[in-house]
């Protein structure tokens, strides 16, 4: 029977203009269709070096931007100094809002703090971050695949989402979801559920600094080092900074000022103080700050990126306590105690809120179970847990002679819950004296 066929443009007729106009009728229904059923991606290139120089030529680009068909291999002249913002678009003349066109090609630049937003019709390439005449870091922000709109999904850029997020659609639209582990990219659909896990091998830290190296330089300043910083916005765009070199931040500095604090007044004593590269778009300087990520610090006026280095606590006296941190631990110089001779036969709490941020994942504990003997033979032990009645560690001790010692010791790695551990002995029968010593030797922070 015959099909009744309906298009978006006119269907051209006989005219002089004929062939012309069934050119635009076939490019611009082709791509009104498009627009009905995907969202619009880059299907290979684009991809922008880091080295010397302002002017670059990505890897050739294919793509689809408001459902147009494209192709690039032109070049961009980056302005110096900047964070670079690369779109693209069908067009190849005329400018965009917060975009100036790069002459003749599909491709046009905004600068800044921060991403100008996405004009409608367009397609995000690379940030690029220039300084000192050549590129310094070039970040991937393409859309690499297209999602059927006909099944809930909704435009999304995904530009800023970190290594391990996952995007999900129960028909209502694409939005991010739960943070996962990394390690590729994976794609899974059912006839109801679509869910895309974008993730790479950096891990999942959108806060992340490699090689870190920092520490506690005199009472009052913090001296920061790294192999890379990866510096994140509010928006969640990003930048890498390779061989950052190295900062000093001074807490007695009022703030916010780049290398001092984020606050005018002094930091609270007997808490502790977070320390933060921060990024302008051209310089990296470093910021002290109470609170902890992921809130994150108050940026002085034009920084508009962070990247979280660890806590140090700030004792009684205002002074900085002598730590050195090395990837994701801190390491007192000197181990703190915590609990000095504790005897207590029931369970008992050992805070740890005055050498144990809060923000801490892990804890390592130096503990020595020591026991002195009254005449008979005694097997006894100290326990220790994380979780009320549930035994994480136990230490061992024998005495079997009068006025004999004996002890033990070991460190133990265990989570952080809520800044405190127990501790209690058992079968404490002829002894004359038990002790249990716990120190704080360092603690995980990611």
């Amino acid at each position: 029977m015959p099909v009744t066929t309906q298009t978006h443009s006119t269907i051209p007729s006989a005219s002089a203009a004929f062939l012309t106009d069934l050119q635009t009728f076939l490019a611009e229904e082709d791509a009104e269709r498009y627009r009905d059923m995907f969202t619009d991606f880059v299907v290979s290139g684009g991809v922008f070096p880091v080295a010397s120089g302002l002017t670059h030529t990505p890897t050739a680009l294919t793509a689809y931007a408001n459902g147009f068909y494209l192709t690039e291999s032109g070049s961009v002249t980056f302005a110096n100094g900047q964070n670079n913002y690369v779109i693209a678009n069908a067009e190849t003349t005329g400018n965009l809002t917060g975009y100036t066109r790069v002459a003749g090609t599909h491709y046009l630049v905004g600068t800044g703090g921060s991403a100008p937003a996405l004009p409608a019709g367009a397609i995000r390439i690379a940030t690029v971050v220039t300084s000192g005449g050549n590129v310094t870091s070039s970040t991937d922000t393409r859309v690499r695949f297209a999602l059927s709109l006909a099944q809930g999904g909704m435009a999304q850029t995904l530009v800023g989402l970190p290594a391990g997020t996952i995007m999900a659609s129960d028909g209502t639209g694409m939005v991010p979801a739960t943070v996962v582990g990394a390690g590729g990219v994976t794609v899974a659909w059912e006839p109801n559920f679509f869910q895309i896990i974008v993730s790479g091998g950096a891990g999942t830290n959108t806060w992340a600094v490699r090689g870190n190296r920092s520490f506690v330089a005199t009472v009052a300043t913090f001296h920061l080092a790294a192999d890379a910083v990866v510096l994140r916005s509010s928006t969640n765009t990003q930048s890498v900074q390779h061989n950052p070199g190295s900062l000093t931040n001074t807490v007695t500095t009022a703030g916010p000022i780049i290398n001092g604090r984020d606050q005018a007044a002094a930091f609270t004593v007997s808490t502790f103080v977070h320390f933060y590269w921060i990024w302008n778009g051209t310089t990296l300087a470093s910021l002290s700050s109470a609170v902890a990520p992921p809130t994150g610090p108050t940026l002085p006026t034009g920084y508009t990126m962070w990247a979280y280095a660890g806590a140090v606590r700030f004792d009684g006296s205002s002074q900085l306590v002598s730590t050195r941190l090395y990837g994701d631990w801190a390491m007192y110089e000197t181990a703190v105690v915590a609990l000095a001779a504790g005897a207590a036969t029931t369970e008992t709490t050992v805070a740890l809120s005055a050498s144990v941020p809060a923000n801490a994942t892990q804890i390592l504990l130096n503990v020595q179970a020591r026991g002195l003997g009254n005449g008979g033979a005694v097997d006894t032990i100290a326990k220790i847990r994380y979780i009320t009645a549930k035994d994480y560690m136990t230490s061992r001790i024998q005495v079997s002679a009068s006025a004999q010692w004996n002890s033990t010791r070991g460190t133990v790695q265990l989570p952080n819950v809520g800044q405190q551990v127990f501790y209690l002995w058992t079968n404490t029968t002829n002894l004359t004296t038990n002790a249990l010593d716990i120190d704080v030797l360092g603690y995980q922070v990611t």
